[in-house]
């Protein structure tokens, strides 16, 4: 392929990168104010995306060449990639909401007006100057070309540190949600570590396109490559984060109700005793309640219906249990479902009845707490599994989980919450 079809063709992918880019801004943008205030990071992550395809446009199409003054205006804005991309995970994981203030502001984007500083000797350059570095690819000499290096340097360092805190960040929450839903469906962020990491890989093929100047790859054949892997972060980006909402729906302005953290289980007076009492209490409101069969079942609620507290129940999972609240719902669920397979209903039936919403959780979760599929219990059922409650037969008669009102499941009466 000759040279001006690989410009074209890196022309062409910079504009479809910046075009899906600012599409999913504007979208991103509609609807409620607490949902955009969500977005704000994202909607930031890809506007500076679009800009930086911008930036490659003007600069294949010649337009620094005629307009030298302009090239180096969005450099620092590119700065905020890293930093937009951890205040969505931030905001989004988050049910506090906290409000876009000018502190948080400054604390994501101080790094921007310090860019500006920075590149002022660039700025200051003759325009015949910037064009032959910009033609050459090389940073100029002097403090222009220095500053051109930080600008660089401050980048990928804020790039690499913002994404470090994002995947520990992605991970924290991996666990809260596992001790608060039953199911994660829209809550893990799966999509967004997996972006990530695209995103990741595509900087450092950059990084050693750059660096690497001993491979014998043409510039444009090297844009080209790296078009590819941009257009696949930036529309899975735009596709997912539109349908992507709070994991915490309802906003709160207090501390927000969640479990303690394990590791700070040991400050808690719980006693062996009070926990074996409050696990009998959960397997007397499953086993008789059915209320695994609620697919929207959370922790609150639990705690609400068998009238303990949030955290209690989280320590008594944990510790007492040795399973997260997720673990110990689905146990349950994959439970009915084994009698339910026995009897020869469908297995789409059985996934509804059960509380899944999604035949692909249902078999991962049978999978793991069975260790066989459902389809090959159904063909030869195996001795029932240890660990496995069983709500036993009839369960099969019980009452359909999205029905079930229930002021006492555990048959105690009407008692003060335990705390």
């Amino acid at each position: 392929m000759s040279l001006e079809a690989l410009i074209f063709v890196e022309t062409i992918f910079a504009a479809m990168i910046s075009g899906v880019a600012l599409f999913a801004c504007l979208l991103l943008m509609r609807g409620p104010a607490e949902d955009v205030r969500v977005r704000a990071g994202l909607i930031t992550f890809l506007g500076v995306a679009a800009l930086s395809e911008i930036d490659d446009l003007a600069a294949l199409g010649g337009v620094y060449d005629v307009h030298p003054w302009m090239a180096g205006l969005i450099w620092p804005i590119i700065i905020l990639m890293g930093p937009s991309i951890l205040l969505y995970v931030r905001d989004v994981t988050n049910p506090l909401r906290p409000e876009l203030s000018l502190r948080r502001i400054a604390m994501y984007g101080g790094l921007v007006p310090l860019g500006y500083l920075l590149l002022l000797p660039w700025y200051g350059l003759p325009a015949q100057d910037k064009i032959a570095s910009l033609d050459s690819g090389a940073p100029p000499e002097g403090l222009a070309g220095v500053a051109v290096q930080a600008i660089d340097f401050i980048f990928l360092a804020v790039a690499f540190i913002s994404l470090v805190l994002t995947y520990r960040h992605l991970g924290r929450h991996s666990v809260t949600i596992r001790n608060v839903f039953s199911n994660l469906e829209n809550k893990s962020l799966l999509w967004l570590r997996n972006i990530l990491l695209a995103l990741t890989f595509a900087w450092l093929v950059g990084i050693f396109f750059t660096l690497v100047e001993v491979v014998a790859i043409d510039d444009s054949i090297e844009g080209n490559i790296v078009s590819i892997l941009e257009l696949f972060w930036v529309s899975g980006t735009a596709y997912f984060g539109l349908n992507q909402a709070a994991v915490f729906q309802q906003a709160v302005t207090d501390t927000p109700n969640l479990p303690i953290q394990p590791a700070k289980y040991s400050k808690s007076a719980l006693s062996s005793e009070r926990m074996a009492r409050i696990a009998a209490r959960l397997d007397k409101a499953m086993g008789e309640g059915r209320l695994y069969r609620d697919s929207g079942l959370s922790l609150r609620r639990l705690a609400d219906m068998i009238q303990v507290s949030e955290n209690n129940v989280s320590q008594t999972l944990n510790e007492h249990l040795g399973r997260s609240f997720f673990d110990f719902v689905n146990m349950w669920r994959i439970g009915e479902a084994c009698h339910r397979l026995r009897s020869g209903e469908r297995v789409l039936d059985i996934v509804h009845a059960t509380g899944f919403n999604s035949r692909s959780t249902f078999n991962a979760a049978f999978r793991k707490h069975t260790g066989v599929t459902p389809t090959d219990w159904r063909r030869n059922p195996l001795d029932w599994p240890e660990a496995l409650p069983d709500p036993g037969p009839s369960c099969m008669s019980g009452p359909d989980g999205s029905d079930i009102v229930m002021t006492d499941p555990t048959g105690l009466g009407d008692r003060p919450s335990e705390t």
